[in-house]
């Protein structure tokens, strides 16, 4: 549902959703983040986004994968601040030498003209 809200613009609501499972005493899952964070990414909100994603291991105890990591940096890179979507990618060693997180940051490269 909450990539649902995000296709259709209404990030606010996808982010709403998204508290309310502890409410219900819900425990998101590794995919409800790639969800959530696709919307936060495709709607603009970058820093909730960025919050989220933070608390997925510290609140949540699930480690990130490739896909997670790929929807930071092409949320940070969509609204061009490359520099952290590079630091970013950059931190991620090994782990990050995956095509998905170069090519999400390549792509905002391009968007934004600056190579």
């Amino acid at each position: 549902m909450s990539l649902g809200y995000g296709l259709h613009g209404m990030g606010r609501k996808a982010i709403t959703l998204f508290y309310s499972l502890r409410q219900n005493s819900l425990e998101p899952v590794d995919v409800t983040f790639v969800a959530v964070l696709s919307t936060c990414n495709y709607t603009g909100f970058v820093n909730s986004g960025l919050q989220i994603f933070e608390l997925m291991g510290e609140e949540y105890g699930i480690q990130p994968s490739a896909e997670h990591y790929a929807c930071v940096v092409d949320m940070l890179g969509r609204v061009g601040r490359l520099d952290e979507a590079h630091n970013f990618a950059k931190k991620l060693g090994v782990e990050g030498n995956v095509l998905g997180i170069w090519g999400s940051l390549f792509e905002a490269c391009r968007l934004h003209r600056n190579f």
